[in-house]
């Protein structure tokens, strides 16, 4: 039975799925790309997202986050800056999204390999949806995602998100190994 939690923030095990996930984008952010150096830098992130774990029994399936003006704002700690890691900061600020105040932004989903094609992102996109609704201003649920993730944009589609926007830029190509991106939003009044 697959139940979704919200978590205090993202452990190991967590950020190792995340890790995994999206190692074609940390490949080209990260020097040298390996799991202890994408840890120490995520760890230094001021949190701006409401974060929940997937777990089937007890195993972990998939994590995913949340943004919107729901998320209550975390104190600003001064991080240091390593210009040795400029790419993995400008990464981020890429992979960033200004959300309007109506929406609830899915900032990432990450589904463990032995997961995949067994509705893991179906529960995740229902229970999103389903949070959105209860929240008194928000009436849209929005992403972004790469135009050459397939699957992801078939997930999607499927579940009633319709594309309003893209973003070409050769920054994000260079930077994150995607050029082309698509903003999809679904109504849920």
């Amino acid at each position: 039975m697959i139940k979704i939690e919200k978590l205090e923030k993202l452990d190991e095990k967590e950020l190792y799925l995340m890790f995994e996930s999206f190692i074609s984008k940390w490949s080209r952010m990260i020097r040298p790309c390996d799991f202890e150096n994408f840890y120490r830098l995520y760890k230094e992130l001021d949190q701006t997202e409401y974060v929940y774990g997937v777990f089937d029994q007890d195993e972990l399936a998939g994590v995913f986050g949340l943004s919107g003006s729901f998320v209550e704002p975390m104190p600003k700690i001064k991080k240091s800056f390593a210009l040795k890691n400029w790419r993995w900061h400008l990464g981020v600020k890429l992979l960033g999204e200004s959300v309007h105040p109506n929406e609830c932004y899915l900032s990432f989903i990450a589904v463990a390999k032995e997961y995949r094609g067994k509705g893991i992102g179906q529960s995740c996109l229902a229970f999103i949806e389903k949070f959105a609704m209860g929240q008194s201003d928000i009436n849209t649920v929005s992403l972004m995602v790469a135009v050459d993730n397939k699957k992801a944009l078939a997930l999607y589609k499927n579940r009633g998100f319709k594309v309003i926007g893209q973003l070409n830029s050769w920054l994000t190509r260079g930077i994150l190994g995607e050029r082309s991106w698509l903003k999809m939003v679904k109504e849920v009044d």
